[in-house]
């Protein structure tokens, strides 16, 4: 079974197992899943938004750790940095990226390393115009992600003072 077939299926267990026949890394292996769920969104010029809340409990299959978030945000910077991609669908990088931290899909931390390691998916073939172009768009987010975390720090230290 190949991963389209799989996804179209609908069976997890089925598609947790071609996921791991895919050869190559983590990131190689969740950006053919990217292509699979989004391709067709992509090449369609619909939301992308829309096509991940569809795919959120898949999302959070392959999310168990760290690396496997990474992957998740190389594989979307890869999908997204393509030519296929639209300027529409570019600027839906600030929407998918606080969906995937508001869903606990991607951890805060893992945002901000990414946004903060501009070469992160020159394995997957980023070039690195592409790349600064993707977090440019991301930086939204990520300023609110840092604030946020910032505000979190500011408010342990005012608890500590009483």
């Amino acid at each position: 079974t190949n991963l389209k077939e799989a996804i179209k299926d609908g069976d997890v267990d089925k598609i947790k197992e071609t996921f791991a026949e895919v050869p190559g890394s983590v990131p190689i292996k969740m950006q053919a899943l990217y292509v699979c769920l989004f391709g067709e969104t992509l090449a369609e010029d619909d939301s992308l938004a829309k096509a991940f809340q569809k795919q959120e409990r898949l999302l959070h299959e392959f999310a168990n750790d760290p690396a496997s978030q990474l992957a998740q945000l190389m594989a979307l910077e890869a999908l997204l940095a393509g030519a296929e991609a639209s300027s529409k669908a570019r600027k839906e990088i600030p929407l998918l990226l606080k969906f995937l931290y508001e869903e606990d899909v991607v951890d805060e931390a893992i945002i901000i390393g990414w946004h903060h390691k501009s070469n992160a998916a020159s394995v997957l073939g980023v070039e690195e115009a592409a790349a600064q172009e993707v977090r440019k768009l991301a930086e939204p987010v990520v300023q609110w992600l840092e604030e946020a975390d910032t505000d979190d720090d500011s408010d342990e230290s005012d608890d500590e003072g009483d």
